[in-house]
């Protein structure tokens, strides 16, 4: 059984075979939503091949930092952590892309 980080093609090939068999699991994203496609096409145009296990989750991480950021109107993290929940959470409109989402809070 193999923990979630080394579940990726490279640390596959570094095992060798002593990887035959061996089997782990993933937090897997929904692929069918809009915020996913967007990620996705991103990824692809600027690194050529499909995402790697957990970079979707760190998107969206960053994505949720950035917007609190924007809500907060600073970058001081007990400022930011504050507005985490609002901006991952609503309420609110759901939106996919952070130039859409970061201008809506600013308009409030």
């Amino acid at each position: 059984m193999l923990s979630a980080d080394l579940v990726s093609p490279e640390a596959l090939k570094a095992m060798g075979s002593a990887g035959d068999g061996a089997y782990g699991g993933i937090a897997e994203s929904d692929t069918d939503l809009p915020a996913y496609k967007n990620f996705e096409e991103a990824y692809r145009e600027k690194f050529g091949s499909d995402p790697e296990p957990f970079t979707s989750n760190t998107y969206d991480a960053v994505m949720i930092a950035g917007l609190a950021m924007v809500a907060a109107d600073s970058t001081k993290g007990e400022d930011i952590a504050k507005h985490i929940i609002e901006v991952s959470r609503g309420p609110g409109e759901k939106i996919s892309d952070f130039a859409e989402a970061a201008q809506a809070i600013k308009e409030g």
